[in-house]
C-alpha cells in the first residue's frame, strides 16, 4: 500500500491500493488534471480529513507514466502526480 499527503507527488504501482492523508484540515476533492485518471475510483475523489483509500487501475487500463490530478485543499494549488511503473 502507498500512504502519501494528498499534496505530495508519489509514485505507485498498478492495482496497488492508495491511502491517502489529509493534514489540510478541510475536506479535499480530487480532481482530473491533463492527463488520463489513474484512479479506479471516479473523479472528484473526495478525500476526508480522517483520510481515504482508493486503488491504481490495473496494466490493463492504464499504461505506465505520469498523471496528473488537482487537489483542491492545498495551499499551492498546483497539479500533484502519481508515477506508475
Amino acid at each position: 500500500m502507498a500512504t502519501t499527503d494528498v499534496c505530495n507527488d508519489f509514485h505507485a504501482k498498478h492495482d496497488e491500493t492508495v491511502h491517502f492523508t489529509n493534514a489540510s484540515g478541510i475536506t479535499c476533492e480530487l480532481k482530473q488534471g491533463t492527463t488520463e485518471w489513474p484512479f479506479t475510483d471516479p473523479p472528484p475523489l473526495k478525500v476526508p480529513v480522517s483520510g481515504s483509500k482508493t486503488k491504481i487501475k490495473s496494466k490493463a487500463d492504464l499504461k505506465d507514466g505520469t498523471y496528473n490530478f488537482i487537489p483542491s485543499c492545498c495551499p499551492d494549488l498546483m497539479p500533484k502526480s502519481v508515477t506508475v511503473p
